[in-house]
This record gives C-alpha cells, sequence and structure tokens, in this order.
C-alpha cells in the first residue's frame, strides 16, 4: 500500500513541469521505471512550448543533477541559451508562379517581423481564405537561412482560372408549355500577374425583367496593402423601371474579420412607359457602403465544415424628380454554416436576412426592395417572384458525400417576409463534377404547387481553356 501511494506521489512530482524564465525543471521520483523515457518527454513539452512561442532558436543544456534525500527524488534543472522571441525576416510562397513579385510582397508583408510563433502559423490560414485568387496546398512552416534569419514558406495554389457559370430553370405552365430562365456568370483572373478578378453577370426571368452586374477586383493598389472594387449594375424590373448603379470601394484584408470594404454607391431609376401608367416615379441615390465578406469553410463549393458571411449595409440620400430628399437605410447579410454529422453526412443552413427603410417614415420604392425566389434563394419558386422591404431566407440541405466527386442532397427552402403568405419548398439535388466542370442538378416543388408543377433547375460550372 505504501509503495503504491509512492509511485503515486512520484507520478505526480513528474508531471510538474516549472517554465520559468530561461530554465526548465523536471522532478521524478527514481523508483519509476523508464525514467529516460519519461525525462526525454518532459524535454519535448518544453522544445514544443518554445517553437509555440517563436523562440525557435532556443536550446537546453543541462545545468545541474541532485537528489533529495528525503523523498528520493530526483530534481533536474537545464538552463536556456536562448529564450528570445524570434521574427520572420522573410516570406515564400511556394507553388505558384502566376503572380508577380509585387503581388507575392503585398501578400507576405503583413507577416514580416511578426514572431515565428504558431499563433502566426494559425493566421496565414485565416488570412488566406480571404484571397479568392489563392489557396493553401499544405501545411506552413518555418526554414533558417544564413545564420540566424528565419523565413516563413507557404506552400499554395494559384485559383486563377477562368470559369464560367450557368443555369437554367424550367417551370410548367398550366398549358404544358413551360418557361425557361437563364443565369449566366463569367469569370476571369489575373490579366498581367496583377491578381486582379473580372466578374460578369447575367441573369434572365423573361424578356420583362433582366439583371446585368459587372465587378472588377483590384487586390492591392500600388505600393499599399489596400485594394479596391469597381462595379456598375443594371437591372430591368417587370418592364417598369430601369435602374442602373455604380460602386467604387477601397477594401482591407485581416485576418481575424476577413475583407472589410468601405465605399460610396450612385444609383438612378428611370420609369419605362408602362411604369409611368402604373404610377412609379423615377428616383436616384447616393449612398455610403460598408460590406465585410468573411470565408471559413473547407472548400468553396463542396464544403463539408466552416462557415462564410457577406454583409453589406448601406445608407444616403433618396432623391425623387421633384428634389424631395429623404434618407434611405438598407441592410442585408448571408451566412452559410457547414457542419459535418455522422460518416459521410454533413448539414448546412444558409440564411438570408435583409431590410430597407426610409429613416422617419414612408413608402420604399419598388427598386429599393429586395427580390427573391428562384434558384439561388427560394427553390421551386420563379426567378425574383418576391419582393419586399425586409425578409428572412432559410436554406437547410441534409448532404451524402458518395466519393471524392459526387453529392447527393435534400433541401427545405422557407422565407418570411412583409406579406402573409410563407414560401415554403422541399427538393433533391444532385452536386458532380465531370470532365466540363461541376454539375448541379436540383428538382423542388412549392407548398402551393402539385408534384408535376416542380421546378427544375441546372447549373455547370467549368474553366475556360
Amino acid at each position: 500500500m505504501l509503495r503504491s501511494k509512492h509511485i503515486i506521489a512520484g507520478l505526480l512530482l513528474m508531471i510538474r513541469l516549472l517554465h520559468a524564465g530561461d530554465s526548465l525543471t523536471v522532478e521524478i521520483d527514481s523508483d519509476i521505471y523508464d525514467v529516460s523515457h519519461q525525462i526525454q518527454e518532459s524535454v519535448k513539452w518544453w522544445e514544443e512550448s518554445a517553437v509555440s512561442d517563436g523562440r525557435l532558436q532556443a536550446t537546453l543544456h543541462l545545468q545541474s543533477i541532485k537528489r533529495n534525500d528525503i523523498s528520493g527524488s530526483i530534481h533536474l534543472v537545464w538552463s536556456n541559451s536562448y529564450s528570445e522571441t524570434v521574427s520572420i525576416d522573410s516570406v515564400v510562397l511556394v507553388g505558384t508562379d502566376q503572380l508577380s513579385n509585387r503581388i507575392i510582397g503585398r501578400i507576405g508583408s503583413p507577416f514580416v517581423e511578426r514572431p515565428a510563433s504558431a499563433t502566426t502559423l494559425a493566421e496565414v490560414h485565416t488570412r488566406l481564405t480571404n484571397y479568392p485568387f489563392l489557396e493553401l496546398s499544405d501545411i506552413p512552416s518555418y526554414g533558417r537561412y544564413g545564420d540566424e534569419s528565419i523565413a516563413l514558406v507557404i506552400p499554395v495554389r494559384s485559383r486563377f482560372n477562368n470559369s464560367f457559370s450557368g443555369i437554367v430553370g424550367y417551370r410548367p405552365n398550366g398549358d404544358r408549355k413551360g418557361r425557361f430562365t437563364g443565369d449566366l456568370s463569367i469569370r476571369l483572373g489575373n490579366l498581367f500577374g496583377s491578381a486582379t478578378t473580372t466578374e460578369l453577370n447575367w441573369n434572365s426571368k423573361d424578356e420583362r425583367s433582366q439583371d446585368l452586374v459587372f465587378k472588377e477586383v483590384i487586390p492591392f493598389l500600388g505600393p499599399f496593402d489596400s485594394g479596391a472594387q469597381f462595379g456598375f449594375s443594371q437591372s430591368l424590373q417587370d418592364g417598369l423601371f430601369l435602374r442602373r448603379q455604380a460602386d467604387v470601394a477601397l477594401t482591407s484584408v485581416f485576418s481575424r474579420f476577413g475583407t472589410l470594404s468601405a465605399g460610396i454607391s450612385k444609383a438612378a431609376t428611370t420609369a419605362t412607359d408602362l411604369g409611368v401608367e402604373s404610377g412609379i416615379e423615377g428616383y436616384s441615390t447616393r449612398s455610403i457602403t460598408l460590406r465585410q465578406e468573411l470565408d471559413r469553410r473547407n472548400h468553396s463549393y463542396l464544403s463539408t465544415s466552416g462557415f462564410s458571411l457577406d454583409s453589406r449595409m448601406d445608407i444616403g440620400d433618396l432623391r425623387s424628380e421633384d428634389n424631395n430628399s429623404r434618407l434611405l437605410a438598407m441592410v442585408s447579410a448571408k451566412g452559410e454554416l457547414v457542419k459535418p454529422l455522422t460518416g459521410p453526412w454533413s448539414g448546412s443552413l444558409t440564411t438570408s436576412i435583409g431590410r430597407s427603410a426610409i429613416v422617419g417614415g414612408g413608402l420604399v420604392p419598388e427598386g429599393e426592395k429586395f427580390r427573391y425566389g428562384g434558384a439561388a434563394t427560394l427553390r421551386g419558386y420563379q426567378e425574383k417572384i418576391f419582393r419586399s422591404d425586409w425578409m428572412v431566407i432559410q436554406q437547410f440541405e441534409l448532404r451524402y458525400q458518395l466519393g471524392n466527386t459526387v453529392r447527393l442532397y435534400s433541401f427545405l427552402d422557407g422565407a418570411q417576409h412583409s406579406f402573409p403568405e410563407r414560401p415554403l419548398a422541399v427538393g433533391i439535388g444532385l452536386r458532380q463534377t465531370t470532365v466540363l466542370g461541376l454539375l448541379t442538378v436540383e428538382y423542388a416543388v412549392n407548398k402551393e404547387s402539385r408534384p408535376s408543377e416542380g421546378k427544375i433547375h441546372i447549373r455547370i460550372s467549368g474553366e475556360i481553356k
């Protein structure tokens, strides 16, 4: 019994590792089996702690060994020859030759002179996920060159492939004749090695409702770490009015908060002849815009864990044709949470919210309301059939991963808005990688329709050679 107590006491003393200043102290019972292994584990713990703190050049020297005459335990003390935190002298991106030296320098500059610690390595991952043109291909590490210089080595893979994405929707009518809708996106990246991205999107609900959006993203402006975004959009809605909008914003990437941007927006809405007959009046807006984009998913379109967030706030002047001015405020956000469940199963919850209001009261113009419905928001409904000054949309998917290239899933889409009706739709889908790209096929039916009146969505995303 006394022997057991003695061993337990020795074990408790063994794990009492004292790390203070430039020394490591280990107190261990001499009667414990395999003492050398326990000492090695203690030293390994110290080394891992030193690396985590950024003290990459720290070394241990045995200073003294003493034996306690009363307890019989051994007291070992090591001195630390170098305990200062080591800073990063340079950053090396391995795996891409498509970026200019100026862009590589801008990506690596936030890490220069940072501690070469485990915390910095973790920040590499969170920061690089905010650059849409790069992704990590392996675990970042540190390398030594010269006498005492430290380099941060980041293995990356570029995502500059020019790509397209197209979707076709089909909804049968009561006379057994259907109507097709379309959505086409083209993305061009890294022109002249500058890491810029050009995006063009065209969406058609029918001949009376079409959207055209152009956006240019420049990650770095000249010698600055900040970038810029330029955009233009044109929207024809129900043949009633035409809305044109231009945006410009400055952007900055942060490890913790993602991409933050601030800028200005200017829009003009003009009523068509049909719109004038319907009582719609033209107006213009000038707004200040704030936006946050954050992506922590493990994959952009076949993710099994993580989350993403895209939020925006606009506030500014709304001026009617008779020069009457009012204050308009708009807030919108879209977030996705993906969680692994068990085995090949995972779940996804996407929530979109929006609120548009005239500060001080008043009706929100039709062009400033949110439009939703269709493949991207409420599957099973016509494209952008709903419009409201506030809305909450939730989309849940239960996914089953079948190998590395196929995913089957069921989904439930629902919404709340300023109208009494509550849209709700259910469906099933398939995502599969093919030689042409990622193929997505979905079938959805809303609660007001029969299964034969369900809507089919087909999208294919691929690379432009």
